[in-house]
């Protein structure tokens, strides 16, 4: 009689990744690591990438409007992620442990991007630090897979609609849906920001 264990392994769906550093075999679904390669060569391409940096100025005033707000001022290592974060490159990652203030410095960040005329958005896996996102950088949320499903809505939609004969009220319909998941489309003046963890 198999175990469960070895049932799911056997399924065709599961890809063996190789041992961890205990030596342990660990797997994966192959539609999560093809969704986790897209996701890698998505973030590549846009490494590659770079935009305007914001202007020092806007930067500085958003880090005095933070610890006026605060009471306190921001140490010198956030002041230098916030200067990363708004520099040229097209993503930029912050890595920090639980409660060493990335998400202080994130509000001045969003401010000083919402301030030169982008839109801030914030993502995250866990619906937990979307609310906590919302609440302390004060910026719209939404999580990761909320984010897909209305990008590949939209795509759907924006086919339809351009497929040939459709029905005039239909392409009414299509035409209203398209417009509500167009708010969640990025575009060059959009920036978006996502926590890993809390």
């Amino acid at each position: 009689m198999e175990t469960l264990t070895e049932v799911l392994v056997a399924h065709e769906e599961i890809v063996a990744l190789g041992p961890d550093i205990r030596d342990r075999l660990l797997y994966t679904a192959q539609s999560y690591q093809t969704r986790e390669n897209e996701i890698q060569d998505l973030i590549e391409e846009v490494r590659l990438q770079t935009r305007t940096a914001l202007s020092p100025k806007l930067v500085q005033e958003s880090i005095a409007r933070k610890e006026k707000k605060s009471g306190y001022p921001l140490s010198e290592d956030e002041k230098d992620a916030i200067g990363h974060l708004t520099a040229r490159s097209a993503i930029c990652v912050v890595l920090g442990r639980a409660g060493t203030g990335k998400t202080t410095m994130l509000e001045p960040v969003a401010d000083a991007y919402r301030r030169a005329g982008y839109r801030v958005l914030g993502t995250s896996a866990l619906g937990k630090v979307i609310d906590m996102m919302a609440r302390e950088i004060g910026i719209l949320c939404y999580t990761l897979d909320h984010l897909h499903i209305a990008w590949t809505q939209y795509k759907r939609l924006k086919e339809k609609l351009q497929e040939a004969g459709t029905h005039q009220a239909t392409s009414r319909y299509i035409q209203r849906r398209l417009t509500a998941f167009q708010e969640k489309q990025l575009s060059a003046r959009d920036v978006l920001i996502s926590i890993l963890r809390p």
